[in-house]
């Protein structure tokens, strides 16, 4: 267990996605430089206000990902910390159960850059001093990777420990549905979760004495999701302690326009939906969507959010049952996730 001390709070970053391709979608030059000055800026953020910096997984857009270009630039960046950050293993960072060498997140934590949440467990232990009363806190923190199951309680390390705060990378039902997401629940023992994974920002949610949050990516990654500022989220003593909202929401500097606009699928019509039918239109247009995906590479990893959004959507208005759309939704989720297309 890492232990810690002297900092002023914590800093939170939602999915990085650091990618080495530029997006057939986006009008920046470079995806690579737009992911790095995102990090750069929460790197000043948190040598300015002395927080510990947590990523919320997903450092890296591919598991395979071997660019030594993005790495320099990388390393760069994540060196100007004058302590080392730590991060949750999310879904994109790797193919197999867990993390292994070939994976670029494990180089970066076998060269010490980085330090990585261990599975189901309490990682780091730090002090925390309130900047209002200059009273310190032990705080301890732990999680759960990607495909692993969220525990209903937490024991603390210390008896010392004032709060226990979790990082998730998962589908969590928090104000929308989504096939395959999970119930929210209370965690014994934690006070507060702090999810990835999901890139739109989401509602706080209380649930017994557990707060669940969920601050969405650091950039936009995906054109739905262009209205969205880019920030990153701070916890702080005086804040958890005295606001109901327990994340202080941070801005970062980002460029309005930055997406081709694209059609985005919006039936006016709900009709009912009948297995004997045969639905020919509706067919074509599921076909239509997966086409979308499977035109160029560019498209493929950054645009498939919103493909399975439109899918979702599109069977929602025209009535399939739950059951099949579950099915569509995770047959899509399959395809779009196929190297091979």
């Amino acid at each position: 267990m890492i232990k810690l001390k002297n900092y002023k709070g914590l800093l939170f970053v939602g999915d990085p996605h650091v990618w080495s391709k530029n997006p057939g979608t986006r009008l920046d030059k470079s995806y690579l430089e737009t992911c790095l000055d995102k990090i750069n800026q929460a790197v000043q953020i948190a040598k300015e206000k002395e927080l510990y910096l947590i990523i919320l997984g997903d450092l890296f857009d591919r598991d395979n990902e071997n660019n030594i270009n993005l790495l320099t630039k990388l390393v760069r960046v994540l060196k100007k910390f004058y302590y080392k950050p730590i991060t949750i293993i999310g879904n994109h960072e790797k193919t197999e159960t867990e993390i292994v060498d070939k994976n670029m997140v494990m180089s970066l934590y076998e060269a010490g850059i980085i330090d990585i949440i261990s599975n189901n467990e309490i990682s780091v232990q730090l002090e925390i001093e309130d900047a209002e009363t200059e009273d310190v806190e032990q705080i301890e923190i732990g999680g759960t990777n990607y495909g692993s199951k969220i525990p209903h309680k937490v024991n603390k390390k210390s008896k010392n420990t004032n709060k226990v705060i979790w990082i998730t990378h998962h589908d969590l039902i928090f104000k929308q549905f989504y096939p395959n997401s999970l119930p929210l629940h209370e965690i014994d023992g934690v006070c507060l979760v702090v999810n990835g994974h999901m890139h739109r920002p989401q509602p706080q949610v209380q649930m017994g004495l557990t707060t669940w949050t969920n601050p969405g990516n650091i950039l936009r990654q995906t054109i739905d999701l262009k209205n969205n500022i880019p920030s990153v989220f701070l916890f702080t003593l005086d804040n958890f302690n005295k606001s109901d909202e327990k994340l202080i929401k941070k801005e970062l500097e980002y460029k309005n326009n930055i997406f081709i606009e694209t059609i985005v699928i919006e039936p006016t019509e709900t009709q009912d939906f009948n297995l004997e039918q045969n639905n020919s239109n509706d067919k074509l247009e599921f076909v239509k969507l997966i086409e979308m995906a499977t035109k160029n590479d560019n498209n493929k990893t950054n645009d498939k959010e919103l493909l399975k959004d439109n899918i979702l959507s599109y069977a929602k208005s025209i009535n399939i049952p739950d059951d099949i759309i579950s099915e569509i939704y995770n047959c899509a989720d399959e395809v779009l996730n196929n190297d091979s297309i």
